[in-house]
């Protein structure tokens, strides 16, 4: 019995960038409680001094409290076995972390940062008519035929990195999940990847891997 699970701090709504850490763990069959943080609750967390950079997901490691998601990432995938010794392989793992990340900056840039109206309209109008195509295509080259990893013959971070954020896609504004379900039939191999694994973490697709949703 782990007297001092991980503890892990977000918001306890729709998947986010807590996702693939709950995703990792899970798959590692690690101990820990997900500590959901409500919209109402996180003005004073945030301002507590807790968390490095005012920001979350967090993870409480043994009374250290680990911040930023793609460190957090690196280092469980480090401890837990996700990562790799082989620079080639480090790098085609960086490769997907990155592209998807700039992928979710360029949705973050319409969908929160951008606040006019009109412009927003754009932005997201450009993001699915070209950006994603673009993305889509580029990850879809990557990938072999039937591929049920990113990179070698196991998961590794990336395929947390990017599940986690299919998950986000398939539970968030409705509209938007059919706009990147059109997009993604004309690329087989990464749709293949997506919702083979999907359902493999996912079995219950109507209920979040949150133990808090």
């Amino acid at each position: 019995l782990n007297l001092n699970p991980m503890k892990l701090y977000y918001f306890g709504m729709l998947p986010g960038r807590g996702e693939p850490i709950q995703l990792l763990l899970k798959h590692a069959k690690v101990d820990y409680e997900f500590v959901a943080v409500s919209r109402e609750e996180w003005p004073e967390l945030k301002k507590s001094g807790k968390f490095d950079f005012e920001q979350m997901p967090a993870l409480e490691v043994g009374g250290k409290i680990l911040v930023q998601s793609k460190a957090i990432m690196q280092y469980l995938a480090q401890k837990y076995g996700y990562f790799t010794e082989d620079p080639m392989e480090a790098y085609d793992i960086y490769w997907w972390h990155g592209g998807f990340e700039d992928l979710i900056m360029k949705f973050i840039n319409f969908a929160y940062i951008v606040q006019d109206e009109e412009a927003k309209k754009k932005l997201k109008e450009e993001f699915f008519s070209t950006h994603v195509p673009h993305f889509f295509k580029v990850f879809d080259q990557k990938l072999k035929p039937n591929s049920q990893f990113l990179v070698g013959n196991r998961f590794t971070l990336a395929d947390f990195v990017v599940i986690g954020w299919w998950r986000g896609r398939t539970v968030g504004d409705a509209e938007m999940y059919k706009q990147y379900m059109e997009i993604l039939k004309s690329f087989p191999n990464l749709q293949f990847y997506l919702e083979s694994n999907y359902k493999q973490f996912y079995p219950q697709i109507d209920i979040c891997l949150s133990e808090n949703p």
